[in-house]
């Protein structure tokens, strides 16, 4: 009967608005994570940024006392070949 039918058709409606709202809950969870994951990947980038600066100052640093070192053995040096 049309009746049935109708029924029917409402039920396949109800079904498939059912779903669409299941699909939407699903999809705004997934955006979410994926705000979450994009702010996460910018905090990791300044996290590195930042210690990559660390590690060209310490670098640089190390250069230094690498040269300054190496000017103190000349200075000894050419001392004790005056002696």
């Amino acid at each position: 009967t049309s009746n049935e039918k109708f029924r029917s058709i409402q039920y396949e409606l109800l079904t498939a608005r059912t779903e669409l709202e299941q699909t939407n809950e699903k999809l705004n969870l997934i955006n979410e994570e994926q705000a979450t994951n994009r702010l996460t990947i910018a905090s990791l980038r300044t996290e590195i940024h930042g210690w990559q600066e660390r590690h060209s100052m310490l670098v640089q640093i190390r250069n230094k006392q690498e040269q300054q070192y190496f000017n103190v053995l000349t200075v000894c040096s050419e001392k004790s070949t005056k002696i």
